[in-house]
């Protein structure tokens, strides 16, 4: 792993996923990621605000190339069969301060 650290062409560090092996196989979570993605769209549908800071959290994200898009035909399960983990999120607090929402993905 510390052979495989390095910057990228956006200043940030990259680091490979500690597996013990290349060719790891990860369960299918696809329908429960699908279940958790409705659950929040749901809950920002309820709470307009949340929607916005969500969002707006969301874009600064790809922004700052934290996250990039990943293009459907390049997840395509027969191309990568257990080879794809998908990212459950969302984390929302209003703090007490009133300082804004904290998010955490």
């Amino acid at each position: 792993m510390e052979n495989s650290i390095c910057k990228n062409a956006q200043g940030n560090w990259e680091m490979p996923l500690p597996f013990c092996s290349h060719n790891q196989s990860m369960p299918n979570n696809r329908g429960y990621a699908l279940k958790r993605l409705n659950s929040l769209l749901q809950t920002l549908k309820r709470k307009p605000k949340m929607g916005k800071d969500y969002f707006d959290f969301m874009a600064k994200v790809l922004d700052k190339g934290h996250a990039v898009l990943i293009p459907p035909e390049e997840i395509s399960p027969c191309k990568v069969t257990g080879r794809i983990w998908y990212l459950l999120h969302v984390v929302y607090t209003v703090q007490v301060e009133d300082i804004g929402p904290k998010i955490r993905v």
